[in-house]
């Protein structure tokens, strides 16, 4: 079967369920803390879903590479839980792709710029954007996710075997002066981390980059809506626009969230969407809000 998939409610044929194995810890660091700042702009709600830095005996707030373990037990539910989604598909007559698995020698990934614990392909939308009949694998927002699509790679050379196009979105550098702060730092809502330190200066500097993943868009057919937080959003929009056109139009919508948009906007069928609030109206496209 060729890759043909353009929204997220006709009947699926294929699907990638995601792994756990060897997943020990989560890494502390700015580009974490960044992500994980808080859940929708304007919503003065705190969600505490990691524990702060300062509770970590002697690292202070901000302090890079704090590493917060994640207790086994919930691995375990976790890939049983993996596997019997996949079981489960399967009996349907979807065909279930499984990426590779982190090997447990690999505690880490590194680049010239920095060094990062690693985390296994989990949530697999996160970093590849399905449009049409090509595969598109996207920028990380997290240094542990730079290498996360390279466990995807024997599903994607099949599709590409098959016809599929595969499209990888310029790499960024990545140091601490690729991010755009100004999100974190000026947003209303509370969250679960520190505030933002100041960036450290690297010699691989190059300034703000585009940062950008494919669960920031919601796919309805020929348009993909995206959500834009950040100047690194942006940047990695304005890519996808340029390389999109004429196949695809491409909508932007503003600090809806900080970057994902799957829970707050879900397309269930065409004409329909699931809504987190009626607030979160506001922010679509014009086109969607009647």
């Amino acid at each position: 079967m060729q890759l043909n998939s353009f929204d997220e409610w006709s009947p699926l044929r294929e699907v990638i369920v995601g792994g756990a194995e060897n997943y020990v810890s989560h890494e502390r660091e700015l580009s974490f803390e960044l992500f994980f700042h808080e859940n929708i702009a304007g919503d003065n709600r705190s969600e505490w879903y990691y524990p702060r830095l300062h509770s970590r005996g002697s690292n202070s707030p901000g302090s890079p590479g704090v590493l917060v373990p994640v207790k086994q037990r919930y691995i375990a539910e976790l890939n049983e839980d993996l596997q019997g989604l996949a079981d489960t598909l399967t009996s349907l007559g979807v065909r279930v792709h499984r990426p590779m698995d982190v090997d447990a020698a690999t505690a880490e990934v590194r680049t010239p710029a920095w060094s990062a614990s690693v985390v296994p392909p989990l949530n697999i939308r996160d970093n590849t954007l399905i449009a049409g009949d090509e595969i598109i694998e996207t920028p990380p927002m997290i240094r542990s996710r730079y290498f996360e699509t390279q466990l995807l790679k024997p599903v994607f050379q099949e599709y590409a075997r098959r016809g599929a196009r595969w499209t990888v979105m310029p790499r960024p550098l990545m140091t601490d002066a690729s991010f755009d702060l100004s999100y974190a730092r000026t947003s209303s809502a509370g969250g679960p981390t520190e505030p933002i330190e100041d960036p450290r200066p690297s010699p691989y500097d190059v300034g703000l980059e585009m940062l950008f993943d494919a669960a920031q868009c919601l796919r309805l057919g020929r348009d993909i809506v995206v959500n834009v937080s950040t100047a690194n959003h942006a940047l990695g929009v304005d890519w996808l626009e340029r390389h999109l056109e004429g196949r695809f139009r491409v909508h932007r919508m503003h600090k809806l969230t900080q970057s994902h948009i799957d829970s707050v906007v879900v397309p269930l069928r065409p004409g329909t969407l699931l809504l987190r609030s009626p607030e979160v109206a506001d922010f679509l496209p014009k086109a969607l809000r009647t």
